[in-house]
């Protein structure tokens, strides 16, 4: 005897079904957002330290150009260079600088450790640098 299948009985489940593959989508998607979230953050992180970078070294160079007549004294730019450091230091992770006169071109260099974006291993020899390049003529005010 051949028994019949009712539609009814055949379709029992698929409302499970699709609500536990809907459900799979969503959480997916949902992941997905997060981790754009989470790098959107990270981004925003190092913007700031590039912006922080910049901000030093024009502070550095403004130093030095009011200063100008004290360049070639090599005491008073390791004094500045202490107090330079200790700022960087402040605001970047690992932050520190290096300036370099050479006749009237400055070079600032602005370096700091990316804090927790490379392993550690990779980061304990990797820094960002920021660098800028000015020419402090005399008769500049």
């Amino acid at each position: 005897m051949k028994r019949r299948i009712s539609l009814r009985s055949a379709m029992q489940g698929m409302a499970m079904l699709e609500a536990l593959i809907s459900v799979t989508i969503f959480s997916i998607a949902l992941l997905g957002l997060v981790g754009l979230q989470a790098q959107s953050i990270k981004n925003n992180s190092q913007a700031k330290f590039r912006a922080d970078a910049s901000f030093i070294a024009s502070q550095i160079l403004a130093d030095v150009s009011l200063d100008r007549a004290n360049i070639a004294n090599t005491t008073l730019m390791a004094a500045n260079a202490l107090i330079w450091n200790a700022n960087a230091a402040r605001q970047l992770p690992g932050g520190r600088t290096a300036v370099t006169v050479a006749g009237s071109q400055i070079t600032i260099d602005v370096f700091w450790r990316p804090n927790a974006e490379m392993a550690a291993a990779t980061a304990a020899t990797y820094e960002h640098r920021h660098t800028l390049v000015a020419n402090i003529n005399a008769g500049d005010v």
